[in-house]
C-alpha cells in the first residue's frame, strides 16, 4: 500500500513540475517545454533544472504556450518551396540573431544597367536575383555580407550591383 501512495505521489508531482514549464513551438516542428524569461529580437529562456540562460532568434518560434495558459503569437511561418516563392524570402539585418536557424549556403545576386537606366531598378534586379538563388536552396532568409553599388559616372557606361550573402532556413 505504501509503494502505491509513493507511486501516486511520485506521479502528481512530475506533473506538476511539467506544467510548470512553457511550451515553445519551433516552426521546424520541435516543441521546447523551458521557462521563458524575455521575448525580443531573441527568446531568452532556461531548460528545467538549468540555470544557464539560452536563446534562438524569434524568426525560428511560431508561439509560446505559456504555463499559466496564456498563448503568444511571435512568428508566422515563411513557405520557401521553389524559385518562385522568392518574394517569400526576407533579407535580415547584420546583427540579428540566427540562433535556432539552419545555414544553408552562400549565395550572389549581381545586375547591371546602362548609363540611362535607374540604379534603384539594378538594385532591386540584383535583389531578386539573390533571393531566387536563396530560394533555390530552401532558404526562407538571408543574411547580407557585402553589398557594392557602383553608380554610372560620365568615365563608366554602365551601373552595377554585386551582392554576397548567405541562405538560411528553419
Amino acid at each position: 500500500m505504501k509503494y502505491f501512495f509513493y507511486c501516486v505521489a511520485f506521479l502528481l508531482a512530475s506533473q506538476f513540475v511539467n506544467a510548470q514549464a512553457d511550451k515553445v513551438f519551433l516552426h521546424n516542428g520541435k516543441v521546447l517545454e523551458v521557462k521563458v524569461l524575455r521575448v525580443g529580437e531573441q527568446l531568452l529562456f532556461k531548460y528545467p533544472k538549468e540555470d544557464v540562460e539560452n536563446s534562438i532568434s524569434k524568426f525560428a518560434v511560431s508561439k509560446v504556450l505559456y504555463s499559466s495558459g496564456r498563448e503568444e503569437s511571435i512568428t508566422d511561418k515563411i513557405t520557401v518551396t521553389s524559385e518562385k516563392d522568392f518574394e517569400n524570402v526576407i533579407i535580415l539585418q547584420k546583427g540579428t540573431s540566427l540562433t535556432g536557424l539552419k545555414r544553408l549556403g552562400d549565395v550572389k545576386g549581381k545586375a547591371m544597367g546602362t548609363a540611362l537606366a535607374n540604379m534603384n531598378k539594378v538594385k532591386t534586379r540584383a535583389e531578386n536575383e539573390i533571393k531566387k538563388e536563396a530560394a533555390k536552396m530552401g532558404g526562407v532568409f538571408l543574411l547580407l555580407d557585402n553589398y557594392q553599388v557602383t553608380d554610372s559616372q560620365p568615365s563608366i557606361a554602365y551601373g552595377k550591383t554585386n551582392i554576397t550573402g548567405t541562405a538560411y532556413s528553419y
